[in-house]
């Protein structure tokens, strides 16, 4: 199936994604901590297509360190309070190649995913599920911190973390393709 390219004019408006606590990252997290995490790193690049109030759609790029190369198209619909993302469709790098030249807002960073058990739990269960971004030829470094429940998401204490957070929830510049202003 040939990728759809997009017919509408995009726009930059506001559309928060997710529910995810998101924290500035003072210095960049040593490796050797992240490997200690098992952290899955690979380098994000993310191209907007559309960008609405009420929708968005992007192409999601991940080339991890083996070579592996997983490609996605991403999009997102809001109504009201609720945002709804329909499932994510694979893309072949033809089709991709296809829909590039459509990109409005261009995104790179390499991102590493863990779990993060809290300090003061005796299981061994980790609780939270971390991403944390470098953004490329960049300082910006965010955390996002998120939990099966928003109680468990609330628990996360930004001090017990071994490095320097600065909570930016719900400051809109760092959501989405509005964090490019930013970098």
């Amino acid at each position: 199936m040939p990728a759809e390219i997009p017919t509408t004019t995009p726009e930059k408006k506001e559309m928060a994604d997710d529910n995810a606590r998101k924290f500035i990252v003072s210095t960049a997290i040593d490796p050797e901590f992240l490997r200690e995490h098992s952290a899955e790193q690979f380098l994000l690049t993310t191209d907007w297509l559309e960008m609405s109030e009420t929708s968005e759609k992007k192409l999601a790029h991940k080339h991890y360190p083996n070579g592996d190369i997983k490609i996605l198209l991403i999009q997102k619909f809001r109504s009201g309070d609720k945002t709804s993302v329909p499932p994510k469709e694979k893309l072949s790098p033809e089709q991709y190649q296809e829909l590039l030249p459509h990109s409005i807002e261009r995104v790179a960073k390499t991102r590493y995913e863990f779990d993060y058990p809290l300090p003061d739990l005796e299981q061994s269960d980790p609780v939270f599920t971390i991403k944390y971004d470098e953004f490329v030829d960049s300082e910006l470094r965010i955390l996002e911190v998120d939990a099966a429940t928003d109680d468990a998401r609330s628990s996360f204490t930004p001090t017990d973390f071994p490095y320097e957070l600065t909570e930016v929830t719900g400051q809109m510049q760092y959501y989405g393709y509005r964090v490019a202003d930013v970098v």
